[in-house]
């Protein structure tokens, strides 16, 4: 596995890798924001399936793909030979361009929707800030009705005990 990481960049391997997990020859998974394999499923964890046997089967297929492209850093063979590495590297390299291109495409999707739902999230908080301010808009007018209300009730009783002062004067 050394000879492979001396002899290939690490965007291809980190390819190599996903693809042994995409046909299932590798249980694993990468996680990209810490850059990191993670080998073993939740599944294969619970079915006691050994670390090691990750890390063989893992070790395989980049002991084939150093073999295949062994010749990367080294003097150039001559005849068939060169022939079929080049033809190897090209198919290789055409496979890694639309790859990485649906890889951008994808990342583009996510944040995509993350912006949506930013927007979703900002918009709802924004409604809810109205919702609550409208709310105790009302509460504060019901209270400025119930102050006048009371202020009238009040003038109203004054002045009826002051008829009936005036009445029991007369």
């Amino acid at each position: 596995a050394s000879k492979l990481c001396r002899v290939l960049p690490a965007a291809e391997v980190e390819l190599l890798a996903v693809r042994m997990a995409r046909k299932g020859l590798l249980s694993a998974r990468l996680d990209a924001a810490s850059g990191t394999f993670e080998f073993g499923t939740a599944q294969s964890l619970h079915t006691n399936i050994p670390l090691r046997t990750a890390l063989a089967t893992l070790y395989q297929g980049s002991a084939l793909a150093a073999h295949r492209t062994s010749a990367l850093g080294s003097a150039v063979p001559a005849g068939a030979e060169a022939k079929a590495r080049a033809s190897i590297l090209a198919r290789l390299e055409e496979a890694a361009v639309p790859e990485h291109a649906r890889m951008l495409q994808r990342k583009l999707v996510i944040e995509r929707r993350k912006e949506e739902l930013e927007r979703h999230a900002q918009q709802a908080a924004a409604e809810a800030k109205a919702r609550a301010e409208a709310e105790q808009a009302e509460v504060h007018k019901q209270e400025r009705e119930r102050l006048l209300a009371e202020a009238r009730r009040r003038d109203q009783e004054r002045m009826e005990r002051e008829r009936a002062e005036e009445e029991a004067d007369q």
